[in-house]
């Protein structure tokens, strides 16, 4: 997904954003909003490491492509996650007495590492785990041939099915 962004300085730690991104349908949906720096802060924090625990764990499990507000709010969701569980790296940075290069560090860790790290082993068990399924249900070595060449074809179009319904349920809650 390509993302178009404008940032426009109105003085006073305030900013202008336009962003633009294509929907579902190729037509591009523009967004404008009107930012502090503090804002702009919380953006970087809960958006960016969710940007790239999607990215690397894309590399290993395929999904639907979510447009709009609901890729928003799944980047949200991950840079949540990837608060929860590396976020108390910060809090021991900030509360003890290290240097300003150790904090940054810390940042550095929080905001771009453990996501790569998260995305990376999200994305391995995944494919991992639907390997695992596949191979448990045809590959025992009793079954004929024919037999394991079905329970494939059923097993793809069993989970391509899983991700149909996900992507209609998803629809159904951009009406509400």
């Amino acid at each position: 997904m390509f993302c178009h962004i404008n940032c426009v300085h109105l003085g006073s730690r305030r900013f202008s954003f336009q962003i633009k991104w294509p929907d579902s349908l190729g037509a591009w949906v523009e967004w404008e909003i009107f930012l502090s720096l503090d804002a702009v802060y919380v953006a970087f924090v809960f958006v960016v490491p969710g940007y790239i625990i999607s990215s690397f764990r894309a590399h290993f499990v395929t999904g639907q492509r979510l447009d709009g507000p609901d890729y928003f709010v799944r980047l949200l969701t991950l840079s949540a996650l990837n608060f929860a569980l590396s976020g108390w790296v910060i809090y021991l940075a900030v509360n003890s007495s290290s240097d300003a290069k150790v904090r940054a560090l810390a940042w550095g860790f929080v905001l771009l590492a453990a996501p790569a790290i998260i995305g990376f082993a999200s994305g391995v068990t995944s494919k991992q785990f639907r390997e695992a399924i596949e191979g448990s249900v045809y590959d025992t070595g009793q079954a004929s041939k024919e037999t394991k060449v079905a329970m494939k074809h059923h097993l793809k179009r069993m989970f391509d099915h899983i991700a149909e319904m996900a992507k209609h349920a998803d629809q159904g809650t951009q009406g509400s």
